[in-house]
């Protein structure tokens, strides 16, 4: 268990907002959203930052407001890496694990087998522009026996692994180090934004089973799929909130900040009105204060939405369709009403919105699909440190044994 009291702290950049999150941990490992803040990001477009004294007001403004909530000052922030900023590569190393003096002899797979055939599986050329960020495990294999998730204590000669090799460029690290730094803060580190999303909304049984989690920001389409409990593929589609509101702004001759409000306020996916209905008070169309239909609306919405879903239709077929759990939902234009009735209509897998899991007491964020990410974050870096934890008690037992083995086998040559 965690001692004491821990403090782990968010921070998620978007297209359209900045979010950031603080829990605690207590002494029984009981989690708690005790902050969170919310800021119009500026000086960061299509995933790239474009004004580096702006982002760092924005970020800023956001990180102190989820201080002021909790009463504390964050020392440190883990820091979302958007999908369309990274590059995966799959890799397979393997090892031997049998004794020196045997090497056909089977032995106990330990973890510190598993961080040797992962860090052999990941050795890959990179480019001078790229830096690693996460080394995923896909599945392993011992011998003959495929498909595993976790082979701790199981026996053989030959360990396998299939990784996902994550890599991100130097250069947009080094600029977002940049940004926080010049807000006063400072980078614990960084976590891909997909990969942080699956750990908020998809439960531990539903990443095991097989489950797609689609995150529908501004300007990209996240679609993650997860099976036997990792991240198995991921892939980023070029079209988000901001088309539709682009759609509407366009078919309607208004501006793209009214659009946005239409949409928020009157928009549907799904046909539930009749096509005289009305949208309440005038719009300036064409430069003139004129009523807009709601079936106009819907119209646009829907369409634009149907061209979203079938690419996310293509993805997950693309990769075998075996999605038993479903496809989940969030990010920000997830939240349109009648997704879910349309996805029902045009998908072939069972559907929801997002409910965000992972911590004990959620609070008011529960069911703001537009936090996921930034609690996601704080959820993977709370595993992460708990996965650590059993990593190093398990190294001084596996080391404890090494030594024993080694003794005997001197023994036994001895004799």
């Amino acid at each position: 268990m965690i001692s004491k009291h821990t403090i782990i702290s968010s921070l998620d950049i978007g297209s359209r907002n900045i979010k950031s999150v603080i829990i605690d941990v207590d002494s029984d490992g009981v989690t708690r959203i005790i902050g969170h803040g919310q800021a119009k990001t500026e000086g960061f477009e299509q995933g790239v930052i474009t004004d580096v004294n702006k982002i760092s007001s924005a970020i800023l403004d956001c990180v102190e407001q989820a201080e002021d909530k909790a009463r504390l000052n964050v020392n440190s922030l883990v820091v979302s890496v958007a999908g369309c900023n990274v590059r995966t590569k799959m890799k397979r190393g393997g090892i031997p694990i049998g004794s020196s003096l045997h090497t056909r002899s089977r032995r106990t797979i330990t973890r510190q087998d598993i961080k040797k055939v992962i860090k052999n599986a990941s050795v890959v050329p990179l480019s001078t522009d790229l830096e690693k960020l996460h080394i995923l495990p896909v599945s392993y294999a011992v011998d003959d026996q495929k498909a595993i998730r976790d082979p701790v204590r199981l026996s053989g000669t030959r360990l396998e692994a299939d990784v996902m090799i994550i890599t991100a460029y130097k250069a947009m690290l080094e600029t977002m180090n940049e940004a926080i730094e010049n807000a006063g803060l400072r980078i614990r580190d960084f976590t891909l934004a997909p990969l942080a999303t699956g750990y908020a909304v998809a439960r531990e049984n539903e990443r095991e089973k097989g489950v797609c989690v689609v995150d529908i920001g501004a300007e990209y389409t996240a679609v993650a799929i997860f099976r036997n409990s990792a991240l198995q593929k991921l892939s980023v589609l070029t079209i988000g909130g901001n088309y539709v509101t682009n759609d509407i702004a366009y078919g309607l001759s208004v501006s793209f900040e009214e659009a946005e409000n239409i949409k928020k306020e009157f928009g549907f996916c799904y046909p539930i009105y009749a096509k005289d209905a009305k949208i309440p008070g005038t719009h300036r169309i064409n430069d003139s204060e004129q009523p807009v239909r709601l079936s106009a609306v819907m119209e646009i919405i829907q369409w634009r939405m149907a061209d979203i879903l079938e690419e996310i239709s293509s993805v997950i077929k693309a990769d075998g369709g075996e999605i038993p759990d479903g496809i989940v939902f969030t990010g920000g234009a997830s939240q349109l009403q009648g997704l879910i009735p349309l996805a029902k209509n045009m998908l072939s897998f069972p559907v929801k919105v997002a409910v965000t899991s992972g911590l004990s007491d959620f609070g008011e964020l529960a069911e703001k699909a537009e936090y996921s990410t930034a609690i996601g974050l704080v959820v993977h870096e709370l595993k992460q440190r708990r996965q650590k934890k059993i990593e190093a008690r398990d190294t001084m037992i596996s080391r404890f044994y090494k030594k024993y083995f080694s003794w005997l086998d001197l023994i036994f040559l001895a004799v």
